[in-house]
């Protein structure tokens, strides 16, 4: 038919696919967000990586063309030299780097290209002398190497004319000899004194040169020879490194934003803590299960900065049973530590007196028996009487429920406490102990009922002489409140005050300055600690040192670095 109702089946697959592409949108959306962070902490893993090898790693190796220059104002006909051979090299990238790095040991050789000419083999030996020099030109090491030519007879340059003619015919090769003069083998750079160059002379006038240059190569050891001779593997494991330790401090960021506040929340607010152990619940339940209809029951409130309550339902008048509460969850998933505070001298103290009553009730009049009193004595039937016991409240019990409730329980009346009149304002309560909690800037608060009847309590808070911040009626029933929103490192002083239809308890007046904290009283200062150090805070200055360390590392290299007399690559 048209007007039948939709099939059930139908309209359970659609609440499935429903389901199913909510939960696939957001699925998609965490893929999302996970690999954009992912991909982050890569990128930001191997910048850090190349900027440490880049400012930690120097120039491997570096060849200057040595361009030698003499004197020519001499005799001319002569096949000797007016002087000997000399060059000046700057150890310096276009005439502003430097080509040394402090610490670092250096290998540095001298290249003579020389042909094997009849001067060259004639000559023999030669001396080389390089002197480095710092600023101003002041000679701050010295180094001499003797050199020749390697010897080769008639017979084997025959021999080898003859075999390589062809591409000595075309020029692809030379009769000529490469001579490398190792004139330093560790020379370390003085970041205090630096090389700025090198003067190198030849002490021979008769020498011919094809060409000559300085190789300046680094002789790497420890890290540097790591990163120099396996950089995959160096940069592969560097890399891992930064990505972990990043990963780790997002994941602690990321746990500590779920689970705990971390900004804080500079707004006061009051809750009512109706937390109990299962065992205390199922024992009030009990007791109040045998109460008569119409009888008040204790309600819970929650009530925040401005004083209001939440409305009462019609015709409830805002009341409900102790089975119709729903549990509270505990705060952060731990267990309350439930401690309850007793006055025990002046509960013995009732109690004696109860003794005291009950044995002179039992005690009657002395009287002469008769023979028919005896008779009416045994046939009556032997009864033994009822005995009344205190009642089981607690002033300091939470959720307590009135002793008024409690003697309606049970055949015989249970004895309750000394009260004062109803006519009459109510002693103060007694604060009892007041849990901080820190990290979320909040406060516990505990406190004892008065020996007063009492309809409800109020919480007073001042802060720095300001105005008392009062909160909205609190249940007679209740003997624990939550704070929140606290200042962290802010001082405070607290009060619980007791109503009933005759006025209020008196609240001292509060100067939070010159505060004396009395060891029992309705008030206590309360002083909230600093917010500890989180993890977030400790990533994000993880993270600015890392980047201020990365951009100093690039303003040393490329600004810094000549000034204090440290090289360049």
């Amino acid at each position: 038919m048209v007007n039948d109702p939709p099939i059930p089946a139908f309209l359970w697959a659609q609440e499935v696919g429903h389901v199913l592409a909510g939960r696939a949108r957001r699925l998609l959306l965490q893929f999302g967000v996970l690999f954009c962070t992912i991909l982050l902490l890569l990128w930001v893993s191997v910048f850090l990586y190349g900027s440490f090898y880049y400012s930690y790693m120097p120039t491997v190796s570096h060849l200057s063309p040595v361009h030698f220059h003499y004197r020519t104002d001499c005799d001319s006909s002569t096949a000797l030299l007016c002087s000997f051979p000399v060059a000046n090299v700057s150890l310096a990238k276009n005439g502003r780097d430097r080509v040394l790095m402090y610490g670092q040991p250096y290998r540095v050789t001298l290249e003579l290209e020389m042909p094997e000419s009849p001067v060259n083999q004639d000559l023999g030996m030669f001396l080389v002398t390089v002197s480095c020099y710092t600023r101003g030109g002041r000679i701050i090491s010295t180094s001499s190497r003797s050199v020749m030519l390697h010897y080769r007879s008639q017979l084997l340059q025959m021999l080898d004319t003859l075999v390589f003619s062809s591409l000595l015919l075309f020029g692809f090769a030379e009769q000529k000899q490469l001579l490398e003069v190792e004139v330093y083998s560790d020379y370390r750079e003085n970041s205090y004194v630096p090389t700025t160059g090198a003067v190198i002379e030849i002490h021979s006038k008769r020498i011919q040169l094809y060409g000559a240059y300085l190789r300046i190569h680094a002789h790497f050891t420890g890290l540097r020879y790591l990163l120099y001779n396996f950089p995959m593997t160096c940069a592969f494991v560097g890399v891992a490194s930064n990505f972990t330790f990043l990963s780790v401090i997002v994941l602690f960021s990321y746990m500590q934003w779920v689970w705990g506040g971390i900004w804080p929340q500079h707004r006061f607010s009051l809750q009512v803590n109706i937390r109990q152990r299962d065992s205390s619940r199922q024992g009030t339940q009990h007791r109040t299960s045998r109460h008569q209809p119409g009888q008040e029951s204790t309600q819970q409130s929650d009530v925040t900065e401005d004083g209001e309550s939440p409305e009462d339902r019609p015709g409830t008048e805002g009341k409900r049973s102790e089975e119709e509460k729903p549990p509270r969850q505990p705060l952060n998933g731990e267990e309350e530590q439930e401690r309850e505070a007793s006055d025990d001298s002046m509960l013995g103290s009732f109690y004696l007196l109860w003794l005291v009553a009950m044995t002179t009730s039992l005690v009657s009049k002395a009287q002469i028996l008769t023979p028919q009193d005896y008779e009416e004595e045994d046939d009556e039937a032997v009864t033994t009487p009822s005995v009344a016991v205190p009642c089981d409240y607690d002033r300091c019990r939470h959720l307590q429920v009135p002793c008024k409730e409690l003697q309606k329980v049970g055949p015989v009346a249970c004895l309750c406490p000394g009260l004062s009149r109803e006519d009459e304002q109510p002693d103060p309560p007694r604060l009892g102990e007041v849990q901080i909690v820190a990290e979320e800037g909040c406060v516990l608060v505990h406190w004892c009922a008065p020996f007063s009847p009492v309809n409800h309590y109020w919480l007073l808070l001042w802060e720095s002489n300001g105005v008392p911040q009062k909160s909205g009626p609190l249940n007679a029933t209740v003997r624990r409140a939550e704070l929140k929103g606290l200042k962290p490192g802010g001082t405070y002083v607290l009060c619980v005050v007791a109503a009933n239809e005759a006025g209020e308890s008196h609240v001292p007046e509060a100067d939070v300055e010159n505060w004396a904290d009395p060891s029992f009283g309705p008030c206590g200062k309360l002083i909230m600690p600093p917010r500890p150090l989180t993890l977030v805070y400790a990533a994000m200055g993880v993270g600015t040192a890392l980047a201020l360390l990365s951009c100093a590392a690039l303003v040393w290299h490329f600004c810094l670095r000549e000034q204090c007399g440290c090289p360049r690559r």
